[in-house]
């Protein structure tokens, strides 16, 4: 529906980033998300320990402090 902003999340553990974030990317596309969120942790699922990033459907990627993810996306 064109009256929807679809955002997508994604979290994994011990995995490198560019991989998490090109299988957020991906996400993106098959389900016509307007943003994803991809979380990664590093042997940790503690929020203060994830390292976080908003990707665009342009395949912009922003690297967000997780404490500013609200924020942030609201601004987008």
């Amino acid at each position: 529906r064109a009256d929807l902003f679809l955002v997508g999340f994604k979290l994994q553990v011990n995995v490198p980033p560019d991989a998490l974030i090109e299988g957020a990317y991906r996400n993106l596309l098959r389900d016509k998300q307007d943003l994803a969120v991809a979380n990664v942790g590093e042997n940790s699922m503690r929020p203060t320990e994830l390292l976080t990033y908003i990707i665009t459907a342009e395949r912009g990627v922003i690297p967000v402090a997780r404490n500013e993810l609200p924020e942030t996306l609201m601004r987008l």
